[in-house]
């Protein structure tokens, strides 16, 4: 097809109606041209959606497949200008029908991340797709109130699964999810299953239902996270709080294959391994992977003890452990399972060792363990990293809420060269925001090269290269190397030394944009850190782009979410005196955040970007104090503004961002008297401080 008869195409469908002018020809290279006959599949039943079509001409029939009779059920036919496979690529879950073309045609095929990409920057866009969405749901489901949603993002109230038998909702697959006065929320993998929606009327006349449908995976998941709560529940002490011990994990199991990450699948040794340590040791760390990967947790910890071997998840931020214990005896074949998976030294038993190894799971889910081991007393403890890309690389609109400061950080990462560098503790999700950085810019036009110590989550259409110091082959050198490989955009995993500071900084002041990241407790520490390493101001000044400092504070759960008075004394570590002060809320504790009133994490970040006056400060070495006076001049966004504004949409608590934010002496700070403030940052301090906590200035009233 010529160009001008896919744009005619596009500007029929109402997806994209309304799209501006200088965006259509964008739209166009953006999609490719698919041809289909009659019969041919356009895309599968069960399947994650990776793109979406937009017929130019002929038929397509929609159809839906009974697992368990294998029968087939049209549901609608779509043609030109028709856009199908929007609503799952949208939602973000399985295909719940298939596209099967019913006569010849051709379709435009648009990438998942393209349309991603589209959606987030063209709002008119995201409006017709929402509108689409809203109207056709009916349509494509046969049923007016029937909607299919991620229980992974609704959050579901585990107490609730209690209304119904729970052999019923094991059989059925059915589980409630959430009570609001009368109305019971039902999800079920079946959601056209007259029969056993008749059967629910009977169990639970007392209630007024809606149901849901939810994907088989969704569903387990959630079942499972239901057992685990309801045994909080039942263990819960006199005093309320829950032992966190899991129930026996005994529900369904999917295969667990292992996965060297020269991409061989590990069977060609398991005979060996199996041999050498037996059965029961494979089966047991099949079990241990298999049901944490089912419980969405983020690390796995396999603890020797003297008499036992105990396994502890960690699950939205929290450790639990498991029912099972096993025999001191098998630890030693356990982990000499485990790393020789990983290709680690079985052998060695009384040093540190890392190793990396892929698991898959069903057919499509393959994640990636980072293992760490150290040594004990009785034996070798090791702590697993579950790191899974589908849910860690996420775009900048999802990293950065503030729609104002999400700005800044896109004008910084679109820069043609110069250095951005993202702060903070470990485990702030630094790595997440470099990554985000990396989508932004992701295109074909555009060359990305990364060095990294471990690589965690592969990007395709990106070269990413492991740290290896054995052959000398660290992220100083990888820097030299990449400057012959025509890169534009740099990623140094972390710049830990001189030479790494040195050569990144050199790369991003002759046509690069380098990201990478740096250990300070601020975004004006940075300059402070480089010259710590022996940088000199004028080659700061030239490279720096901007600064990211940032840290992670708990989310408050939207089940149990309420509006709460706090203490004014912890108030005024956040606010200053004449601050409005907004209203405020608190999760209570339910269920669904087993008490604790959190779910999840949020970021809070600083943005500084460096503007030519901040540039001419740090080319001449001003003092701290007159580098924030001048970063706050041009509008850079502190970490406590940016916490103030998650307060004032209700996302965490005062008492979370006063833990994460401030350090013991700052939170102090405003209980013990009166407070001035700071001549130079404006900052208030106590009364008897000599010098400001912020920026070192001397305090007019000392």
């Amino acid at each position: 097809m010529e160009q001008h008869q896919i744009q005619h195409a596009i500007e029929r469908t109402p997806l994209f109606a309304g799209a501006p002018a200088d965006i259509l020809p964008h739209i166009v290279k953006a999609c490719s041209v698919r041809p289909f006959t009659k019969g041919t599949p356009i895309f599968e039943q069960g399947i994650v959606a990776e793109a979406l079509y937009v017929l130019v001409n002929g038929r397509v029939e929609l159809k839906k497949r009974d697992v368990s009779t294998s029968l087939e059920v049209t549901l609608d036919q779509a043609g030109p200008p028709d856009a199908i496979g929007l609503e799952f690529l949208l939602q973000q879950q399985p295909t719940l029908c298939m596209a099967v073309g019913a006569e010849e045609g051709v379709a435009l095929v648009f990438p998942r991340e393209i349309f991603q990409r589209m959606l987030t920057r063209v709002p008119v866009i995201s409006l017709n797709a929402n509108r689409l969405l809203a109207t056709r749901a009916a349509d494509l489901y046969g049923h007016a109130t029937l909607r299919f949603i991620n229980l992974q993002k609704e959050r579901p109230d585990y107490k609730v699964s209690t209304l119904l038998p729970q052999s019923f909702i094991k059989e059925q697959k059915v589980l409630p999810i959430q009570l609001e006065g009368r109305r019971l929320t039902l999800a079920m993998v079946n959601p056209f299953d007259d029969v056993v929606q008749q059967s629910l009327r009977t169990m639970a006349r007392d209630y007024e239902l809606e149901i849901v449908g939810v994907s088989q995976g969704d569903f387990e998941k959630a079942l499972e996270k239901a057992r685990v709560h309801q045994a909080a529940e039942d263990s819960a002490g006199p005093g309320g709080g829950a032992v966190r011990v899991l129930p026996a994990l005994d529900g369904p199991r999917q295969e667990v294959r292992f996965v060297q990450l020269t991409g061989k699948e590990a069977a060609a040794d398991e005979q060996r391994i199996v041999g050498n340590i037996g059965e029961q040791s494979v089966q047991i760390l099949d079990m241990i992977v298999g049901d944490a990967v089912r419980l969405d947790t983020s690390d796995i910890h396999i603890e020797p003890q003297e008499k036992d071997t105990i396994v502890r998840y960690r699950i939205d931020g929290e450790l639990w452990r498991r029912r099972e214990s096993w025999p001191a005896r098998l630890h030693p074949a356990i982990i000499s399972r485990l790393k020789a998976l990983a290709s680690m030294d079985i052998t060695e038993r009384r040093k540190p060792q890392d190793g990396r190894v892929a698991v898959r799971l069903g057919a499509n889910s393959e994640v990636v363990l980072r293992i760490s081991t150290v040594p004990t007393p009785f034996g070798e403890k090791v702590v697993i990293r579950i790191l899974n890309s589908s849910s860690a690389l996420m775009s900048l609109d999802r990293v950065i809420g503030v729609p104002s400061v999400r700005d800044k950080v896109r004008a910084m990462v679109n820069q043609p060269y110069g250095m951005v560098v993202v702060t903070g503790p470990t485990g702030s999700g630094k790595t997440t925001t470099m990554y985000s950085t990396l989508l932004e810019r992701k295109e074909e036009g555009v060359n990305i090269c990364t060095i990294e110590d471990p690589i965690e989550y592969t990007i395709e259409g990106i070269t990413q290269v492991q740290c290896n110091p054995g052959v000398n082959f660290g992220y100083a050198e990888a820097i030299r190397a990449f400057l012959r490989q025509d890169p534009d955009i740099i990623l140094v995993g972390e710049t830990r030394d001189q030479r790494t500071a040195h050569n990144a900084l050199q790369a991003a002041i002759s046509g690069h944009l380098v990201v990478t990241s740096l250990h300070t407790n601020s975004a004006l520490g940075t300059v402070a850190r480089f010259k710590e390493m022996g940088i000199e101001s004028m080659l700061i000044s030239q490279a720096l782009v901007g600064v990211i400092a940032q840290r992670l504070v708990r989310q408050i759960c939207p089940s149990c979410k309420t509006e709460w008075k706090y203490d004014p004394i912890l108030l005024r570590k956040i606010y200053d005196d004449e601050s409005q002060i907004p209203v405020l809320y608190k999760g209570k504790g339910c269920g669904a955040c087993n008490g604790s009133g959190y779910v999840g994490r949020v970021g809070v970040v600083e943005v500084l970007r460096f503007t030519e006056s901040l540039r001419d400060l740090v080319a001449v070495g001003a003092p701290p104090q007159a580098l924030r006076e001048q970063a706050l001049r041009d509008g850079m966004v502190s970490l406590r503004e940016y916490g103030r504004y998650l307060l004032s949409r209700g996302r965490t608590t005062p008492e979370d961002l006063v833990r994460v934010l401030l350090t013991e002496d700052e939170a102090a700070k405003g209980a013990d008297g009166p407070t001035i403030r700071c001549p130079s940052c404006g900052a208030r301090n106590p009364a008897n401080h000599k010098f400001c906590e912020q920026c070192g200035a001397r305090m007019s009233a000392a």
